[in-house]
Order: structure tokens, then C-alpha cells, then sequence
């Protein structure tokens, strides 16, 4: 959020996930970022927040933090779909 970049998550875990992007400069490692994510079957967007862990020249890996226990469960619930379409 806050980006107006074309970007790719080339990795996804129920841990975090990792983007690849061209504006990779724009983020620091220990940056808080918010994800808009829609998962399959949910009408709206669901804001995750994360932590940057990892920057590359074309992306940066990223922690997800404050995970609820129903978004934990809704990750787990979704995580082969979003596996088997990356990159998304």
C-alpha cells in the first residue's frame, strides 16, 4: 500500500513472502509495510501488516506481524491456492 509499482510475490509461506519489484530501493530492512491481499471467495481486500527482513536488488522478503487468529487460519485455509498460482 502506498506504492503505485508492478509487483510479483514470487514466494509465499505462512510466515511471509517475498516481492519482486523494480522500486526494491524504496524499502528498508526493519520497515513496516501493509499488505492489501484478497484471498479466494472474500469480497474485500484484508490488510496485513509485515516487517521487512530481506532486501535484494529486485525485491525484498517480508515477516508477516500481529497475525489474529482467524487471519492465521484464513492463510492456512488459502495457502495451497496461493502456492499453486505464484507468481502472482
Amino acid at each position: 500500500m502506498g506504492m503505485n509499482q508492478t509487483a510479483k510475490v514470487v514466494d509465499f509461506s505462512l510466515k511471509g513472502f517475498f516481492i519482486q519489484m523494480d522500486a526494491a530501493g524504496q524499502v528498508q530492512e526493519g520497515q513496516q509495510i501493509r499488505l492489501a491481499l484478497r484471498f479466494p471467495h472474500e469480497k474485500s481486500s484484508t490488510i496485513l501488516k509485515a516487517k521487512v527482513v530481506r532486501t535484494e536488488k529486485n525485491g525484498f522478503g517480508c515477516q508477516f506481524l500481529d497475525l489474529s487468529p482467524s487471519l492465521m487460519d484464513l492463510l492456512e485455509k488459502n495457502f495451497d491456492i496461493f502456492s499453486a498460482t505464484l507468481p502472482i
